[in-house]
């Protein structure tokens, strides 16, 4: 693995979504301070925030959004910090924690449709990197957009959160049967390309982004 290519291959386990890929485009922040130190401090602003209160308010929200900011903000040059693997790990986990803490917050009774939210992402999460390893390319990058990515994911649970603890059980359970359909039979479909391309010797080729070449 070369050091021009790791970069690109450190960006793929993000899971970024629109939001955090706008951004990145805008607001280049690891130009200069650290990747890995930005997101720490966008994790601590947070989780500091959720771990000191009884219920999620407003404070939660302007946290979240700053944790989005400065995460986001980080991806785009992360190939300046030598620790940048570390990010994709320390999102994931924090974006699970977060969903977490704030079911637990909102509405206690629906830590069951939080599970089942968390195996889907688990899933999903868990086909990026099997890909990345085999079929050395990452899902395609609509399905980035499709979930949300951690970015948007994180927002919505905070936000919905702040509204009410119905509300956040039913958006629970939508988005976790909805996205459980969405990868799981994208996930299908792209394995069976890959094992027909292998059978025959040809090839799948994608772009930087994950995408298909027609």
């Amino acid at each position: 693995m070369t050091a021009a290519k790791m970069p690109t291959i450190v960006h793929n386990y993000r899971d970024d979504g629109p939001l955090a890929t706008w951004l990145q485009r805008r607001l280049p922040l690891g130009e200069r301070i650290d990747p890995l130190a930005l997101t720490i401090i966008g994790m601590l602003a947070l989780g500091l925030v959720l771990l000191s209160a009884d219920e999620v308010g407003a404070l939660a929200v302007g946290a979240a959004a700053v944790f989005v900011i400065l995460a986001a903000g980080a991806g785009a040059t992360e190939a300046r910090s030598r620790l940048a693997w570390m990010c994709p790990p320390l999102l994931r986990g924090f974006e699970y924690a977060v969903i977490i803490r704030v079911t637990a917050m909102a509405a206690g009774d629906a830590m069951p449709a939080c599970y089942a939210l968390l195996g889907v992402l688990a899933l999903h999460h868990y086909d990026m990197v099997y890909r990345l390893r085999h079929q050395s390319a990452p899902p395609p990058a609509w399905i980035n957009a499709v979930g949300g990515g951690w970015d948007g994911r994180v927002l919505l649970v905070v936000v919905l959160g702040l509204i009410g603890g119905d509300v956040l059980t039913v958006v629970l359970i939508a988005v976790a049967a909805g996205l459980a359909v969405i990868y799981v039979t994208e996930s299908v479909n792209g394995w069976r390309r890959y094992s027909a391309a292998s059978a025959t010797g040809a090839s799948v080729d994608f772009d930087d982004e994950g995408l298909e070449q027609g």
